[in-house]
């Protein structure tokens, strides 16, 4: 894992400008980020716990200001939690319910029992409980978070779970593109890829392999002779690759 300011380091090394401000690269890296965090990648997961207070349908306390969206399961539900007073211990599974679905309940306010159902929204900073809580419960919740932005000396959180070259290549295209060099066509098309010439690209190759791997457990020690790890994952530059 490489801490934003070796990426930048690398990225100017191969523009061959390292006279280009740090704190500009770094500003063009954290927008890259956070805009690849809102497509909401299955290792921003993170759990939240959600106290629904007997007779309360709405909890303003317990929001979590770096939501980004409910995470579902395998199984669709977004949370598991142990039911109060039972013996044995009863689990039981919650859903998610869309916020205009929630409103929409005539008896949304009147009608109480185990929860059943949690709503978001991130407009008023609210979770909401479908029925009414008949009494107090404590509702573990999966959510999507968005990371912080990240400092020089920090390490993003993209570089534990994705290639670090994919950041160095993002870098870079803007080293380019700010020194108008003629090698930025080639590449950008290197990180973005050409769909008219069938030529893949880092970023939608480690998306779509995202995509496809959502929700499968995966094995270790992979046959790499079948499952081909994708180029950079083990974070050197693997340029020569894509020449």
């Amino acid at each position: 894992m490489a801490t934003a300011q070796s990426i930048i380091t690398q990225a100017l090394q191969i523009a061959g400008n390292t006279g280009l401000a740090s704190a500009d690269a770094l500003n063009e890296l954290n927008n890259f980020l956070d805009a690849e965090y809102r497509r909401k990648y299955r290792w921003q997961r993170k759990t939240v716990t959600i106290s629904a207070a007997s007779g309360a349908a709405a909890n303003t306390t317990n929001w979590d200001t770096t939501y980004l969206g409910l995470y579902q399961q395998a199984d669709g539900s977004v949370g598991r939690y142990n039911v109060p007073n039972t013996s044995p211990v009863q689990t039981t599974r919650m859903w998610a319910l869309d916020y205009r679905q929630y409103i929409a309940k005539g008896d949304r306010l009147t009608s109480q029992g185990a929860p059943l159902n949690i709503v978001a929204d991130p407009i008023g900073a609210t979770w909401y409980v479908y029925p009414v809580p008949d009494q107090a419960y404590t509702l573990p919740v999966d959510i999507y978070y968005l990371p912080a932005a990240v400092a020089l000396a920090g390490t993003p959180l993209w570089s534990t779970y994705a290639p670090d070259q994919i950041l160095v290549q993002v870098v870079l295209c803007w080293a380019l593109q700010w020194m108008d060099d003629e090698r930025l066509d080639r590449e950008q098309v290197r990180l973005y890829g050409d769909n008219k010439q069938r030529v893949p690209g880092m970023l939608p190759s480690y998306r779509r392999r995202q995509a496809a791997e959502e929700g499968v457990v995966l094995q270790t020690l992979l046959d790499q002779r079948v499952f081909a790890p994708m180029r950079g994952a083990w974070g050197g530059d693997d340029r020569a690759i894509w020449d």
